[in-house]
């Protein structure tokens, strides 16, 4: 056992050190890179990764290669020191080793379209969510987050390819999750996030694939050979609304209704002489609704974590605690997260794990009136009947009108969750090359909510109110879920071979219960008093109850086999079965095959410097998507006539079930094509990809007419193609590294058929179909505003329509105005996708930024559409019509029963591309030789803000205006209810010992 010697010499002092070096797979590296600290002695790993090497006294040992994390090993009185390396990880285009879905891929290996980030990348942003954190950092990925505490984000893989959930399956070290779930994570125990594309990528997770994958490695001990490492840290920040609803001031209610009073007497040139309010200049601002309910919300977190490893164990224990206000008074949200991962190997062929999490939260949801209150209560309202008395039950104005009354009432609540997780596995590893892995693990969710609704004490000004009568909820819900996974995996490096193939069998259950209980007429006193929150004080008790339990049996496959080191070919396949369908149609097969050519491996081109890669790959695919399957089966009473033993007849209920026994597999099939390009020791990265991807068999749950059961069924195709491109850039200035990156995604989304039995789906003013996308937004078409009265007379109108309402166009020629002259307006969802990220380090300083924006996507401005006459005007209406010719684009002052009201139009809609600074970071990395003088390994401190400003020309909090719950044809629109965005200012440390 030797090793190439590079330079240096021994004394007698010195210890020789020998060992051996293997990398992810464990497989030998060689040309390792091994040195002894602050010394010129370095010797390099020989073909079977082995090395010797002559260490003086408290020598360290260094090792590194390129790609690969650099790790440094303090020789102590060993004399043998073997090591795993893991991939480099600082960044998107540096990431050399990808979780690929039952096991990890070489990037160069992957012939599908799969793009990672590394959690030290993650960890050094201060988001509330990992997902936050990615940002626009991944092309073809996007992601949206209002703000609320304790929301998960929502993620869209190119485009919306389901009626239903569209959003993609999380697998974390696993185990799947829902996408919210991955909230609860934080980002400094991941160690990486791969998402997955294209169904080549995807296809190993069959049914639950068709909108991409995003795969979750939490950190281990592993490299901690040798010792214990301590990693805290910790970061307290303050948000405000980063925008408010532009809402008028009392002076501009004033001014709009002088408006309306102008618009009413039109003909009369007298008018503006008798306006209501002349003095409308001088009226002042009145009460700011949406600054009175909205505060400066500070939040702070803690974490905490202890790796380790020796010869046969490692262990990764990690804490953290999340308290986070929302910029909603009253909007709190706090968790506690503990995890444990650990392995021993009391063998070399023999490994035994667990992974365990325990997750506690808790929120204070807000009435999502308080919202809709604050953009709607009329500036010159008061807060209270007597402003020196302040807070108090009987002082608030306005009853339930009023924004600030409502959370002051309905603000204490409970809601709180408890989630385990567990994972035990066993790993055998056998005749060199094969290794067998069976894994168990179960996830337990419960989640109890309780809600007080007092009655006001001061009446409330609507008699239909639902707060003249105290009335309390008490919901609970658990949802399990157990999976068990059987792979056997083969790895062989063989001259020029290189195969890596696993093959499977799962099963996996999950159930579901909850039961909702109600009641109303609570006593006054159990408002301030939880021991009366049973709806046993009450009275009118109702509730409900229920549940769903599915299976899944599946089989799985995957081969990538390479060989001269640049062909690639790989071949994948899942067989999935559920419970859920019926019986003829549980099974589906969902195959994909993916090739790579790497041409910068053929001879013509192997020799060059100032190329590192360039390659070409293409896949095509079957995956599947069942998440909107939970309806396809539905028990309902029936009434049956049951004859007695004595001939008497007894009507009775029995419970029979409603299924579409045609229900199949929604499927979708995606070509996806594309190179990559590194230049000058990545000096310069280039990706492209084109993808086609379409849909078939989408589901959707349809009511059963007459009843109103609801049973899902299989209604069309839909297809999103477009170009993803990532462009990095690292040079480096002197002694400044730099590294910028550009991402860009497009997206059509088109519906290419649907069924001729259902039609169009409509959900005005979102319909959907043939031709357009998905929850496209449909109205008429304005041409003008109607200036007199011989305009009125001559042209096409809606009943009702006066002098300064707008003017449709008659589309179809009929001579009247209706839905059928109603015209696509535009799409909820962005054509294009675009961020650019920059780092700058200077001698321990790092600067980073990142711009993000969406482009090609409107909103329904039903704010404005909806406003009733006794409720607060949108500033917009200031340039209303109020006579003859002063304006043509905007009516007369109007509400929702008004004509323009009541019509959808394109009058509503609203540009929604942006541009935002998402983010600016100052950090400073302290020196490695100071630390060492206190025994810490690294520390950074930082300054950071989000959200810090949107370029837009949309009014509303943000325009991201995505779909509520899963129903894809329900997008766009911009209502009051909808949570308000954060800018955050945030100061943290984080430190290694």
């Amino acid at each position: 056992m030797s090793g190439c010697c590079l330079a240096g010499s021994a004394t007698a002092q010195n210890t020789t050190v020998t060992g051996k070096v293997t990398d992810e797979y464990a497989l030998p590296m060689v040309g390792v890179t091994v040195q002894v600290r602050d010394a010129q002695t370095a010797v390099v790993t020989d073909v079977k990764g082995e090395y010797s090497i002559s260490v003086p006294k408290n020598g360290v040992l260094v090792f590194s290669f390129v790609g690969y994390k650099r790790v440094e090993e303090p020789v102590g009185t060993r004399s043998q020191i073997s090591l795993r390396m893991e991939p480099e990880a600082i960044g998107i285009g540096s990431v050399e080793v990808v979780a690929a879905g039952y096991g990890s891929l070489r990037k160069k290996d992957l012939t599908g379209s799969i793009a990672a980030i590394s959690g030290e990348e993650l960890a050094a942003l201060p988001a509330m969510n990992a997902l936050e954190a990615i940002g626009s950092k991944i092309a073809g990925v996007q992601i949206l987050n209002d703000g609320e505490p304790g929301e998960g984000a929502s993620v869209r893989i190119r485009g919306i390819g389901s009626y239903n959930d569209a959003q993609p399956i999380c697998v974390i070290d696993g185990q799947f999750f829902e996408v919210s779930e991955l909230s609860t994570l934080n980002s400094a125990d991941i160690e990486s996030i791969s998402f997955l594309k294209d169904a080549s990528a995807t296809a190993i997770y069959g049914s639950r694939g068709a909108n991409g994958v995003i795969i979750v490695t939490t950190k281990t001990g592993a490299s901690e050979t040798g010792g214990v490492r301590v990693n805290a840290g910790a970061y307290f920040s303050i948000s405000e609304m980063e925008r408010y609803l532009p809402t008028a001031t009392k002076s501009q209610w004033q001014q709009i209704e002088n408006l309306a009073y102008l618009a009413d007497n039109w003909s009369n040139p007298n008018a503006a002489a008798s306006i209501p309010y002349p003095d409308w200049r001088n009226a002042g601002e009145g009460t700011d609704w949406q600054k009175l309910v909205s505060r400066k919300a500070f939040s702070h977190n803690y974490n905490l974590s202890v790796a380790g490893n020796s010869d046969k164990t490692d262990y990764f224990i990690s804490a953290t605690m999340l308290d986070q206000q929302g910029v909603i008074r009253y909007n709190d949200y706090t968790r506690f997260t503990a995890r444990a991962k650990a392995t021993y190997k009391p063998t070399v062929w023999l490994t035994l794990g667990l992974n365990s999490t325990f997750i506690t939260d808790n929120r204070t949801n807000l009435e999502r009136d308080v919202l809709s209150l604050a953009g709607k209560r009329l500036p010159q309202a008061p807060i209270y009947n007597n402003a020196e008395a302040g807070d108090s039950e009987d002082n608030f104005n306005g009853g339930d009108s009023n924004p600030y009354a409502l959370l002051y009432y309905t603000h204490d609540r409970y809601n709180k969750s408890w989630q385990y997780v567990n994972n035990f596995f066993v790993e055998v590893s056998f005749l060199r090359n094969f290794t067998w892995r069976s894994s168990i693990s179960n996830t337990n969710l419960q989640r109890e909510q309780k809600v007080f609704l007092p009655a006001f004490m001061e009446n409330v000004a609507d008699s239909n109110s639902p707060y003249k009568v105290s009335r309390f909820r008490h919901n609970t819900n658990t949802n399990s879920n157990w999976l068990q996974e059987n792979t056997l995996t083969y790895n062989l490096v063989n001259g020029i071979h290189r195969l890596n193939a696993v093959a499977g069998f799962t099963l996996q259950s999950y159930r579901t219960q909850y039961a909702n209980l109600s009641a109303s007429g609570l006593p006054w006193s159990a408002w301030k008093n939880r021991n009366l929150w049973y709806v046993g004080q009450g009275t009118d008790i109702t509730g409900t109850d229920g549940g769903s339990e599915k299976t899944y049996a599946s089989f799985l496959a995957r081969i990538n086999y390479t060989v001269f080191d640049r062909y690639i070919l790989t071949l994948t396949g899942r067989v999935d079965g559920s419970s859920a369908y019926p019986s003829d149609n549980r099974y589906g097969f969902f195959p994909a095959i993916g090739a790579g050519w790497i041409i910068s491996e053929e001879n013509f081109l192997r020799g060059s410097r100032w190329l590192d890669l360039l390659k070409l790959r293409a896949s095509y695919g079957v995956v599947g998507n069942d998440s909107g399957v939970t309806a396809a089966q539905m028990l309902y009473a029936d009434a049956v006539d049951i004859v007695m033993g004595d001939g008497t007849v007894v009507k009775s209920d029995a419970l029979r079930l409603m299924i579409d026994n045609s229900l199949t597999w929604e499927e979708t099939r995606t070509f996806n094509v594309g190179f990559d390009l590194s230049i000058r020791k990545r000096l310069l990265e280039l990706s492209v990809e084109y993808y086609n991807k379409k849909t078939s068999n989408v589901m959707m749950p349809l009511n059963i007419p007459p009843s109103n059961f609801i049973v899902t069924s299989n209604i069309g195709t839909i297809r999103n193609q477009g170009m993803e491109l990532t462009l990095r850039v690292s040079p480096r200035i002197g002694k400044v590294n730099t590294s910028f990156q550009f991402t860009a995604t497009t997206v059509d989304n088109e519906v290419l058929r649907i069924n001729d039995q259902i039609g169009p789906i409509s959900n005005l003013p979102n319909y959907t179909l043939e031709g357009y996308p998905v929850g496209g937004l449909w109205g008429l078409q304005t041409i003008g505003v109607f200036q007199n009265e011989e305009q009125l007379a001559q042209m096409p109108k809606v009943d009702g329509t006066r002098v300064g309402d707008l003017m449709f166009r008659d589309v179809n020629g009929d001579g009247m105005i209706s839905n059928d002259d109603y015209v696509y307006l535009g799409s909820y969802q962005p054509k294009a996708l675009l961020g650019f990220t920059g780092r700058v380090d200077w001698k321990g300083f790092v600067f980073s930024f990142e711009l993000s924006s969406a482009l090609g996507h409107k909103s329904f401005n039903r704010r404005m559409q909806q406003r009733q006459p006794s409720q607060n005007y949108m500033t917009g209406m200031l340039d209303a019509w109020h006579g003859e010719g002063t304006s043509n684009t905007h009516p007369r002052v109007f509400s929702w029963s008004d004509v323009t009201g009541a019509q959808n139009s394109d009058y509503f809609i609203e540009n929604c591309d942006y541009l935002s600074l998402s983010n600016i970071q100052l950090a400073y990395n302290f020196s490695s030789s100071m630390l060492r003088k206190i025994g810490f390994r690294n520390l950074r401190v930082y300054l950071n803000v989000s959200n810090i400003y949107t370029w837009t020309a949309m009014t509303g909090y943000n325009p991201d205006v995505m779909p509520r719950g899963s129903n894809a044809n329900s997008g766009g629109l911009d209502t009051f209810g909808l949570y308000p965005k954060s800018r955050t200012y945030t100061a943290g440390f984080s430190f290694t010992f």
